[in-house]
Order: C-alpha cells, then structure tokens, then sequence
C-alpha cells in the first residue's frame, strides 16, 4: 500500500550542495555559559541557509510567536532575537518557515529542536519547503535529549554558545579486534585507503568518500554520520541525489535513477598466525530507508569467490526515520580462516547509505534477541474496562550469533507502574536450542492475556534468556504499554496527553497534487467484548488542516458498521459489513480545536439517515468499524487530511501502535481468530455519495503499519426519544438554499413542530404547524447557515428525523 508511505512527501526544489570541501563544516553546539549545561552537543546542518564554515558565537533565546505552543515559531515571532542564535520546536509548519520569521527578527543563526517521539533520535539534514530558499543565515537541528536539558536556562536567559567544527574519534576498540583498529583500514580517515568503489553507472556515480561525513544534497534530507570517526572521512551512496539531482519534482531524472546500485569492497584481510574462533564484522551506519537491498559478502580466498551473502537492515520500516546506529553481524561457518575479504553491496532506491569505522572481531557467541520488528502488544492502545479481553502473545525470535543457543526461553512480562512496577501477568515460552543464523517467527504463546479491569497504564515486555548469551547488543528485552481506560477506544493517544507534543504530525490521507477534490475514508475496528445495554454516541478525531483552510468548505460523514472479516484478509468489503449508524459533521467555526473533535453518531431510521436521539444499540462479541468520511465542497480547498502515527523506527512507542503481530497471533488462536484491529483506509473515492462501495483496508506496509487518530467513546444506552413508526416522511430539495419542504401523512390529525437541529445541538430554526394529516410544510432557510442539518419533526406520539445540507 505505497500510497501511504511515499517518498514525495513534499513539493520542494532544494539546489545541489557542493561536496568541495570549504573547511571542515560547522557539526558542534558548544555551550560556553551557564557552566551546569557547558558542553558540546552535536548539530546537524540544514539543507539551505549560509554554509558558510567560519564559527558562530552568541547568545540563545527561544522564538516566541504568541500563538500556543509560542515556541515552534510558526508565525511571527514578538520577541527581539537581534544578534541571538535563535532556538525554535519542531512541529505543524516547514523548516525553512521557522528559520526564515526568526531570521527576519534579527537571528544570527537557527536552531530548530527535534521533537520526534523516539526522545533518542539524533537530527538529521533538514529540506527547505517552500520558505528555505530565502534563508540566509545558517540553520541547524539538535536533538530532543539536548534541547531538553538545555531549554530551560535558555528559556531562563544567559546561555552563550558557539557553533563550531570538532573532529575527536570516539572509537573504543575491543580487545578481541583483529582488523580495523590501525588508522587507515575501515575508518576512512582522509580517503578510501585501498578499498575498491564499483558502480553500475561508473565514476563517481555511486559511493564516494565524505570528508566530514556529512550526507547531503539530497531533496528529501539527510544525516550527519555520527560513527567513532565520521568527521575525519566516510563513505557513502545517495540514492536520493543520484535519482533526481537534488529536486523533488525532477524523480527519476537525475544522473543515476533508482535503483542505482554499488559495491564497496575492503583489501585483504591476513589472518595468518592467529587462531579465528569466528568472525563478527561491526560498523557504523547512517541510512534512510525506502526501498532500497543493503548486502555484505564475504570471501574466504581473497575475492576469488563470495560464497556467502547475509542481508543488512532487513528489517527497516518502509520510509524510515533516519537511522544512526552500529551493525553486527556474527558470520557462522568462519572459525579457522586465514584470510578474509568482505564486500558492501547498495541497490539505493532512496534515500541514502553512509558507512564508516569497520571492524572485525575473532569471536565465537550465541547472540539470541528478540526481533525488534514484529512483537505483539494489545490490539489497541486504549480499551474501555468494560471490553477487555483475552489477547495473543508472540514475538519472533533469532540467533543472530555464530554459535548455537541452548536453553532458550522468552517470558512475557505485564507490570502495574502505579503499584510498583507488581508484576500483574507472566507467561514462558520454551525454544531449547536455536541454531546461529536462524529465525523462529509466528511462534504463539498457549496461554492468553486478558489485560486488569482497573484503569491505567501498563508495560509489557518480552525477555529471552539463553545459555552462554551475554546480550552484547541489548536486545534480549523489547518492550510495548497499553491503557485501560473508563469508556475510550483508542489507536493512539491524543496529543494533550502525551510527550512531546504534537507527536502526529502525519497526513492520513491518499496522496495528491493540485487541487482536486479527493474523497476517502479513515476507519479504525474496535472489538465489543460485551455490548449490552452499550451504544457508541460518538467518533473523535483530529486533522492537520488549520480551520483557516477549510472553514465552510465541506462535511465530514461518520458511520459505524457490523463488521466480519468471512475471508480473513483484513480487508472490509462491502459485502462483509453491515452498516448500523451515521452522522455528520459540517466544518466551521464551531469546532473549537480541529486536531481533537467529535462526531455524533445515531442508530439509523428506514431510509439510512441518522435518527438523532436514537442511540446505536452494540453487540456482544462483534467487530465494529467507526468511518469517517471526506466531503469537501470545493475543489480549490486544501485535501482534507486526518492525523495519524506512522512507526518509523522500532521502539516500545512504536511497537505499542503498531497491531499487525497482534492480529496474526488472535488469527491462530481458534476462539480469537474473528477478531480484527487497527486504523483501515478506504480506496478513493469519486464522489461523496459512493462510500458504500469503498473497501476498507487496514494500513500495513513492511514491518510497520499506520495509526490513525481516532477514539470511540462507550456509553450507556439511554434513548432519548420515542420514534413515531406511523408517520410517513419525505423532505427536498436536499441541499436547499432557500426552502426546505417537509411532505408528511399522518394517520390522525396532529399538530407538528419541525426542529432544525446543528451538528452542535443547537436549535438553528423551529417552526409548528396546526392540524395537520397530509400536508406538505414550508420551512424558509434564508438566515440559515450554510451547514448540515437534522430535521427533527416532533408529532406528538414521537420524533421522525431526517438530514439535510443547507449550501448558500
């Protein structure tokens, strides 16, 4: 489902940056005053701005723009930041937006402070947008850690810093390194150093040595390598420019397009005279992912031939984050050689590759993890104490080792943070012997879960143990958390409740150009457990369009459907759901905040339409789906887009999202396996009226899947009002501009009032009417809003209600 994760992400033009080395480039926020915060922090260069490389030093201040969070510089900044290097949040508008109203209000230079949920992600090269183009002063990011522990004296005034270039190697080599530790081997330092560059297009169209290890000149971003000795000289393959030149719009033109592949291939390495017990090669890396092959190749006789093949980032998320980590490989089948030759191999279909720091160590271990990539935590992130239910667990395991593991075994650990981290459910699963090399995938524990009926917050984690592992990489324990809440369902948190904020700043929405209107439908599934006397009053959601934008320009339509998923295939046809409520939502100025609203919903009358008041009456043991649908207008308003949570990297943030794992443990449990979850995606649609022939799918892609914003509230079911069965009830035109006519027969004669009711409750328009059997009723919408509308006509044995659009 690529439409979901795509690399046109944004129409930018960034101009190709010269990789001539003009001085070592600026990479170092040093502190100099208060002393508790001095120090070097590291700082990631934009992609636009002055790349001048002559040190800045100033004082700091936070932008604030006056408009909550004031800090994320989004409009005009009200304070003075003359001659200060001005510090501005991540988040809602461009890079090049942020750094351009603080340059305008006299900033030096720019920091924008990473946001990202993942708290550990290091910056990365910022995209100009639409605004970057005109920056003229230099612009970096630092990470959310160190703007962290830097913002409050700046915020407190008095911190005086320094960018500036630092090249200081971190490396710690083991003791057990046979290669890599001399300087000039796999450190790159000053160049190649006899490592053998092969491109398919030739030249230098491919990997190329950076002096500073500073990846950039690509259109959609880039990373500052932050290996042992990225500064003194790396390697790296950027797809990303090779296919488009450094333009966003120019995909496929560039002088490589993807897929541009190339080899990397390392000397000799003698081995002679030293006993191998195994070979585990490390190195560091900086890569972002979409869908590019990464390989090592290892040969034993000098490159005469390459008999073994392993596969490096498989794992990766589709459109990643930027990724700045230290691979291991442990090769099995190496003890005993006396030569070694290892070959890098990229086929980049974006975005970039950047490799540094090899190294090989003589070693001989079991390395047993658990798989980052597929873990199961609960179906949803929140769910009502009313609904919980017993729920899977698996985890897929691997031997990433050169020896075997024995004695393997995985627990799955719940704990209560409020009662002291208690342990409140634990299960084991026994593996015995897990041969280096191999994966155990899909294995589903026999016990289930059925999360605690008192609301919270919970942890939960996987732990492998193994004979003789030692967890030299962290990876025996992965970690998830889940919320039982009073009367929530649930796929992500609202922003308000959650740290950073502003963590969704993804567009669930199709991918589009221009300004045609586009019609789409969001949905998320939730599992009633036991529906009696329950009904679902409304669908919260949240968009990242400003009202501004689209104020008046159009509807959002909610339903809620009986879902079975008959061929398993996550997919909801319209042949495997039932519709059984509905409501709408027209958008104007009474949505007080666009990214957190509700929608009412209402069980239906005869024709489909909303029969307001009615609650929607919930079914023990059935899988529901709340939709919401687009219906903009205009077409020259900007694409409706509802806000949602892409895992872009592996983390118990993620992963706690992230429900696929989930799925496929109920699908092999015999009493869970009708059971369905997570955020659905409806094919475009044409029109706003064909929704019911839309297949909903639930969005996955790779190891990762999206999750929209979207909560369904619980409640009790207490019908308001009587329903008159015996009335007969039509109502045109629809939409009205002028009049609406209310054709009724009635079985007696009776008086009639005829209530327009808006999506806020209010009354817009009453009017009564006396004596009435068969009539037809005129009701004047002149100073009525343009919006949409319940028609509430109250007989006297009960209320009939209908729909209709006012549109002026």
């Amino acid at each position: 489902m690529q439409r979901f994760f795509t690399k046109f992400v944004s129409s930018v033009v960034l101009s190709v940056l010269s990789f001539t080395m003009i001085g070592q480039t600026l990479n170092t926020l040093t502190i100099n005053s208060p002393a508790g915060i001095a120090g070097d922090y590291l700082a990631v260069r934009a992609g636009f701005g002055n790349m001048a490389n002559t040190p800045i030093t100033g004082n700091a201040a936070f932008v604030d723009d006056g408009v909550a969070p004031v800090t994320n510089g989004c409009t005009d900044p009200t304070n003075n930041l003359t001659g200060l290097i001005a510090f501005v949040d991540r988040g809602v508008c461009q890079f090049g937006d942020k750094a351009l109203r603080a340059e305008k209000k006299g900033a030096i230079a720019v920091v924008i402070c990473n946001n990202e949920a993942n708290a550990a992600q290091a910056p990365f090269v910022m995209v100009p947008g639409d605004f970057g183009v005109d920056v003229t002063v230099p612009t970096f990011m630092v990470s959310f850690t160190d703007c962290q522990k830097i913002r409050t004296d700046i915020l407190a005034g008095g911190v005086n810093a320094t960018f500036r270039n630092t090249c200081n190697s971190t490396a710690v080599y083991p003791a057990n390194t046979v290669w890599g530790n001399v300087a000039g081997q796999g450190d790159f330092k000053g160049g190649v150093n006899g490592w053998i560059v092969e491109n398919n297009a030739g030249g230098d169209l491919g990997w190329e040595w950076l002096g500073d290890g500073l990846i950039t000149g690509n259109a959609f971003g880039g990373a500052q390598m932050t290996t042992w000795s990225a500064c003194d000289g790396a390697m790296a393959f950027r797809s990303d420019y090779l296919d488009n030149g450094g333009d966003s719009g120019n995909q496929g033109g560039g002088p490589c397009p993807a897929t541009c592949s190339g080899s990397l291939t390392s000397p000799t390495i003698d081995l002679s005279g030293q006993t191998i017990e195994g070979i585990v090669i490390e190195f560091g890396q900086a890569t972002r992912q979409f869908q590019s092959q990464y390989r090592l190749l290892l040969s034993k006789d000098g490159g005469a031939t390459w008999p073994d093949t392993f596969g490096i980032n498989t794992s990766l998320p589709v459109n990643s984050n930027v990724i700045l980590d230290r691979q291991r490989i442990a090769v099995p089948g190496y003890g005993g050689i006396s030569s070694l030759k290892m070959r890098f191999e990229y086929d980049g279909n974006y975005y970039y590759w950047g490799i540094d720091d090899v190294i090989v160590l003589n070693e001989a271990k079991a390395d047993i993890q658990v798989n980052e990539n597929f873990y199961a935590g609960a179906p949803q992130l929140l769910t009502p104490i009313s609904q919980v239910a017993p729920i899977a667990i698996l985890a897929d395991i691997s031997n990433i080792g050169n020896k075997d593991a024995a004695a393997t075994k995985l627990d799955y650990v719940v704990t209560d943070p409020a009662n002291s981290n208690a342990v409140v459910f634990q299960s084991s699963k026994s593996y015995g012997n897990v041969t280096s090399g191999t994966a155990i995938e899909n294995g589903v524990f026999v016990d289930t879960h059925t999360p605690e009926v008192t609301a919270g917050n919970y942890n939960g984690s996987y732990i492998i143990s193994a004979t003789g592992d030692t967890d030299p990489t962290g990876n025996n324990k992965r970690d998830f958390f889940y919320i039982v809440t009073d009367d929530v369902f649930g796929y992500v948190n609202p922003e308000a409740v959650t740290t950073p904020a502003n963590y969704l700043p993804y567009s669930l929405s199709p991918w589009t150009i221009g300004t045609t209107v586009v019609y789409y439908t969001m949905a998320g599934v939730f599992y009633i457990e036991d529906g009696k006397n329950l009904t679902v009053p409304s669908i919260t959601t949240g968009m990242t369009n400003t009202l501004a934008d689209i104020s008046e320009s159009g509807f959002i339509y909610a339903d809620v459907y009986e879902w079975d998923d008959a061929d398993g295939d996550n997919q909801a046809q319209p042949t495997e759901r039932t519709k059984v409520g509905t409501g709408s939502l027209f958008i104007d100025g009474s949505i007080a905040n666009l990214r957190n609203f509700p929608v009412e919903v209402w069980a239906l009358n005869s024709d489909g339409t909303a029969n307001t008041g009615v609650p929607i009456p919930l079914k023990s043991k059935t899988n529901y789906i709340a939709a919401l649908h687009t219906a903009p207008l205009d077409p020259s308003v900007a694409q409706y887009q509802f806000l949602g949570y892409t895992a872009r990297t592996f983390s118990a943030f993620d992963r706690s999202m992230n429900y696929s794992a989930q799925r496929l443990a109920q699908d092999s449990i015999p009493s869970l396996a009708k059971r369905s979850a997570g955020t659905l995606f409806g094919v475009t649609g044409t029109t706003d009226t064909d929704v019911e022939d839309r297949t909903f799918e639930i969005i996955a892609n790779g190891p990762t899947e999206t999750a929209g914003f979207l909560e369904i509230k619980i409640a009790e079911a207490n019908s308001t009002y009587d329903v008159d069965k015996t009335a007969e009830v039509s109502l045109f035109p629809n939409p009205a501009i002028r009049e609406v006519f209310v054709d009724i027969a009635l079985p007696t004669t009776s008086n009639v009032r005829i209530d327009l009711v808006a999506a806020d409750g209010k009354i817009a328009l009453s009017k009564s009417f006396s004596d009435v059997q068969d009539e037809r009723l005129k009701m004047d919408i002149n100073d009525v809003p343009s919006g949409a509308y319940t028609v509430m006509i109250n007989t006297g044995k009960g209320i009939v209600t209908k729909k209709v659009i006012v549109q002026k």
